[in-house]
């Protein structure tokens, strides 16, 4: 994402620089030069949109990957406790009423 910032604010740059030279170009006389001004405009607005999407996109998938290492870190510790439980040890951290739970769990199984 920190290069794709850079990336975009430097088409935004671009962009700007078109706009201006689109303006002076206009004031001069109409001509071919601001034909081609305006689609190179159009262009860079479009990749603007397309990197502004992409950089969304890739911070969705770091937090959803992140969430999804969280939860298969939290169930390996639940399954560990568990499988201590059904070994008949407690580890340290875990109380008295969630090892309980553990034993009541083996004995339903």
């Amino acid at each position: 994402p920190e290069n794709l910032k850079e990336e975009i604010a430097k088409r935004e740059d671009h962009l700007k620089k078109f706009k201006r030279e689109l303006e002076t170009a206009n004031l001069v006389n109409k001509s071919v030069r601001t034909e081609l001004l305006k689609v190179e405009i159009r262009k860079t607005e479009r990749a603007i949109k397309y990197l502004k999407q992409k950089a969304i996109i890739m911070e969705e998938e770091k937090r959803n990957q992140s969430k999804i290492s969280r939860d298969i870190g939290r169930e390996y510790y639940k399954n560990s406790i568990l499988l201590n439980a059904k070994q008949g040890y407690l580890p340290p951290g875990a109380d008295e009423l969630y090892y309980e739970i553990c034993r009541m769990r083996m004995r339903f199984r």
